[in-house]
Formats: C-alpha cells, sequence, structure tokens
C-alpha cells in the first residue's frame, strides 16, 4: 500500500479537503478502502494463525466483509477467554525482550 500511496497524493491531494469534488472523494475513498484491507488482511493472519482455519476464518471473513465492529469483537473474546492480547511467550509469561 505504502508504494502506491504517493500516486493519490500527487494527483488529489489530501488538503485541502474538497468534499463536493467527486474525483477527490472517489480518490479518497479509494485510498481508504485499500488502506482498510492492508491493515485487516494483517490482522486476519493473526487471528487464524492463534484460532485455527476453522474458527479464525470465520472471524477472518467477518472481519473482511462485515468490518472492524467484529475484529473489535475478535479482541474482546480473545481478552474474555484468555486474559490477554500476547500470542507467545516463555512457560512464565516472560518475553525474550522483556
Amino acid at each position: 500500500f505504502t508504494p502506491l500511496l504517493p500516486r493519490p497524493l500527487l494527483a488529489q491531494p489530501l488538503l485541502p479537503f474538497r468534499l463536493d469534488d467527486a474525483e477527490w472523494s472517489s480518490t479518497w475513498l479509494l485510498t481508504t478502502v485499500a488502506d482498510y484491507y492492508v491493515s485487516t488482511l494483517c490482522l486476519c493472519g493473526v487471528i487464524v494463525a492463534t484460532d485455527g482455519w476453522r474458527v479464525g476464518g470465520l472471524w477472518a471473513a467477518l472481519c473482511c466483509v462485515l468490518g472492524s465492529a467484529f475484529a473489535c469483537l475478535w479482541v474482546v473474546r480473545r481478552l474474555l477467554q484468555r486474559g490477554t492480547l500476547r500470542l507467545a511467550g516463555s512457560a512464565d509469561g516472560a518475553f525474550a525482550y522483556d
């Protein structure tokens, strides 16, 4: 995504906002959607890696199709089930960089 960002920035600068310009609005809508899906797919990788293909795949599909509310629900679910968002650690719970 980052290598592609200069194109809309040069073609349709973000500031000043031009909400009455359909081309400007379209450019930034598509840029925002691309940005959302890049970050969502990264989170989906974490979800599938921690919850497995079946459950994680369902949560990933929900995040991709129905939006960030389901990403937030997954975080809340993980906190309630495991009490942490940690993904890995040693047997005593300490990380190598602690």
